[in-house]
C-alpha cells in the first residue's frame, strides 16, 4: 500500500527541460498550487482560533468557581499573554511538520503529527510558563488541554472531509485507469485527503465485466461513489468531454515496451500520467519512495522487532484493565437489554483462527436470534430479519464487540490487529493472504477506517499488510481515536 508515484509530463510540460525530469510523490510533486496554499491557511487558521480559544472558555469557566489561578480577561493580564502561547504552540506545530502537505495513507502521518504536536506542544508551553513565572497561564492551559485536544484533533477530520467536498467544485479532474485493488487503494488515496486539488471523477478499466459498476468511498462525514465510464479506448473522448488533467495507471504492468506505448499515447492527449514504478513488483508493503534530489528513490524497510510488539502488548494490557474497570456498569446494562429483549444467551461465542493459525474462542453480544446460523455472511443490513432490536443498537454501535476485551486480556487478540476470519476462509488463503496470521487480530484496525469497511474482512487484504509492517504503540493509538470518531458518527 504505497502512495508514491512516477509521473510522465505531457507534450506541454516536456518543452520545458527542467519539467521534463520532474519526477515526483503523489501530493509531493514539487508543485506549489492556490489549493495548497489554502488548505495550509484554513487549518493553521482553525488551529490557531482552538488554541486561543480553548484557554479562553477554561478561564471563564475557572472564575465562576474563584480559581486561585483565574485571571480577568484584560488586555495585559490575558489577552497579550495568551496570543504570545498560540503563536508558540502554531510554531511548534509548523516546525513538526503538522502542516506538511504530502499525502499519508489514510492520513496516518497527519494524525501521528497533530498527535505529538499537541502533546510537544503542552509540554513545551507549560515548561516556558513554568520558567517566565506565569502560573496562571500554565493552568489554563493545562487545564483547557483536553477541549484543545479534542478539537484540534477531532476538528481536523471533519475540516478535511469539509475540504474535500469543497474540492469537489473546484479540484482538477482525474481519471483512474484500473478498477482493481490498486485501484481502489489510489481512490482511498485521492478521496481522503484534502491537500490535494486532483479530483477523481471515474474509473477506466479493460475488463467489460466491470462495466456499470461502482466503487464507493465513504469518510468521517461524505460518501462518494465512482462509476467504471468505458475502456482505454475511451479516455480520449473522457479526457476532452470531462477536461480530465491527470491519469492515474492503478494496475501492475511487466512488459515495460507495452507501459512505454501507453505512457506517449496518453502524453498525447495533453494529460499528465502518473504510473507505478518497475520497483512496485516488489513487497509493496515493505517499501517507502522519496526523493533524493528529484530523483525517486525506493527504500526496503526492516520488518518491525520482537520489542516493538512487546510494547504493543504492555499497551493492550494496561489500556484492556482501565477500560474494564471503567465500563462494567454499560457491561451490565447491555447485558440486561440483550437478555430482555430475546430469548437466548447473552453473550455470543463463536471460533476464530488467531495468530499463527491458532484457533480462538471470539466473544460478543448477541445481536441475532439464537436459531440463526452462526457461519452465515454477517448481516450488512440493519433491517436483516436475524437482527434483534437491541442487536440493531449494538451492531450500529459496534458495541457488541466489547466482550473482546476478555479476549484481549487473555491473549487473543489485541486492540488494534486484522479482523479474526473463520477457519473455512482461512482454509481459502493463498500464500500472501496467510501474512495475515503473523499479527494477534485485533477488535479494530485499519480495514474499519478506511473506504472498504463495508467489504468482507479476507477483501481488505492490503490494510492488514500495512498495519503488520508498521505495527506500533503509535499507530495503535491513532487507529483507536479514529475508531471512536466513526464510532459517534454511527457506522
Amino acid at each position: 500500500m504505497m502512495n508514491s508515484y512516477s509521473r510522465y509530463p505531457t507534450h506541454a510540460q516536456q518543452s520545458d527541460g527542467m519539467q521534463s525530469k520532474q519526477t515526483g510523490c503523489l501530493g509531493h510533486s514539487g508543485r506549489l498550487n492556490l489549493w495548497s496554499v489554502a488548505v495550509f491557511i484554513v487549518t493553521w487558521f482553525y488551529d490557531t482560533c482552538i488554541f486561543f480559544i480553548a484557554p479562553y472558555i477554561a478561564n471563564i469557566i475557572l472564575l465562576q468557581f474563584e480559581y486561585v489561578h483565574a485571571v480577568p480577561l484584560t488586555k495585559e493580564t490575558f489577552v497579550l499573554p495568551l496570543a504570545c502561547v498560540t503563536l508558540s504552540q502554531s510554531f511548534l506545530f509548523f516546525v513538526l511538520g503538522v502542516y506538511n502537505q504530502r499525502i499519508s495513507f489514510l492520513n496516518l502521518d497527519d494524525s501521528r503529527r497533530t498527535f505529538l504536536g499537541l502533546f510537544a506542544g503542552l509540554a513545551c508551553v507549560a515548561l516556558g510558563l513554568t520558567v517566565f513565572d506565569k502560573p496562571h497561564l500554565r493552568s489554563l492551559v493545562v487545564a483547557s488541554f483536553p477541549l484543545t485536544f479534542l478539537c484540534v484533533f477531532y476538528g481536523r477530520l471533519t475540516l478535511n472531509d469539509w475540504l474535500c467536498a469543497l474540492r469537489k467544485k473546484y479540484g482538477d479532474p482525474v481519471l483512474i485507469y484500473g478498477a482493481g485493488s490498486l485501484g481502489r487503494e489510489m481512490y482511498s488515496l485521492l478521496n481522503s485527503s484534502s491537500k490535494t486539488k486532483l479530483h477523481p471523477v471515474g474509473f477506466v478499466d479493460d475488463d467489460l465485466k466491470k462495466m456499470n459498476t461502482t466503487v464507493t468511498a465513504s469518510g468521517l462525514f461524505h460518501c462518494d461513489q465512482l462509476s467504471i465510464l468505458g475502456t482505454r479506448a475511451d479516455i480520449d473522448r473522457l479526457v476532452r468531454s470531462i477536461n480530465i488533467k491527470e491519469v492515474f495507471i492503478a494496475f501492475r504492468e511487466t512488459n515495460e515496451t507495452r507501459m512505454a506505448n501507453v505512457l506517449v499515447e496518453f502524453a498525447r492527449m495533453g494529460v499528465a500520467v502518473n504510473f507505478l514504478p518497475s520497483v512496485y513488483k516488489m513487497d509493496q508493503d515493505a517499501l517507502e519512495f522519496l526523493l533524493v534530489g528529484g530523483t525517486p528513490v525506493a527504500r526496503v524497510v526492516a520488518a518491525p522487532s520482537p520489542r516493538r510488539f512487546f510494547m504493543k502488548r504492555m499497551f493492550d494490557v494496561v489500556i484492556t484493565a482501565t477500560l474494564l474497570a471503567m465500563l462494567w456498569p454499560i457491561f451490565a446494562l447491555l447485558a440486561l437489554a440483550v437478555k430482555l429483549d430475546s430469548k437466548g444467551p447473552i453473550i455470543f461465542a463463536h471460533d476464530r483462527v488467531g495468530k499463527d493459525g491458532e484457533p480462538f474462542t471470539m466473544y460478543k453480544f448477541r445481536s441475532m436470534l439464537s436459531n440463526s446460523c452462526p457461519y452465515q455472511v454477517n448481516p450488512t443490513q440493519h433491517c436483516d430479519p436475524r437482527l434483534t432490536r437491541v442487536g440493531r443498537l449494538l451492531r450500529k454501535t459496534s458495541l457488541d464487540e466489547l466482550p473482546q476485551l476478555f479476549n484481549v486480556l487473555k491473549g487473543d487478540m489485541s486492540l488494534v490487529g486484522p479482523r479474526p476470519e473463520m477457519q473455512f476462509i482461512v482454509d481459502e488463503y493463498d500464500e500472501e493472504a496467510k501474512r495475515r496470521l503473523q499479527a494477534l487480530p485485533g477488535i479494530t484496525g485499519l480495514w474499519q477506517i478506511s473506504i472498504d469497511r463495508k467489504n468482507a474482512i479476507h477483501e481488505n487484504l492490503s490494510y492488514d499488510l500495512y498495519y503488520i509492517r508498521n505495527a506500533s504503540v503509535l499507530l495503535d493509538i491513532i487507529i483507536l481515536l479514529k475508531t471512536i470518531a466513526f464510532l459517534f458518527r454511527g457506522i
